[in-house]
């Protein structure tokens, strides 16, 4: 089983370690309870990549989204 961690730092307080903080006691707990971390960041977030780099982290793969196909929207009905 796994753990998925992602932290998201309000853009003023950004530069000062916070996320990696944040992030290595989740990856931590994760641990503890016997679940393997999994960070997961957007292609092209360069910073959260660098974070999930400086606690360990290795790129395994990428995942993808793609929409084949436009959704209808949802309907409220009483």
């Amino acid at each position: 089983m796994t753990g998925h961690i992602g932290v998201i730092t309000r853009a003023d307080r950004r530069g000062r370690g916070l996320a990696g903080v944040a992030a290595g006691a989740a990856a931590r707990e994760c641990l503890d309870r016997g679940l393997l971390p999994q960070w997961r960041a957007r292609v092209g977030n360069d910073a959260s990549q660098r974070v999930a780099e400086r606690l360990g982290f290795v790129t395994l793969g990428v995942q993808i989204f793609i929409r084949s196909r436009e959704l209808p929207s949802p309907t409220m009905e009483p």
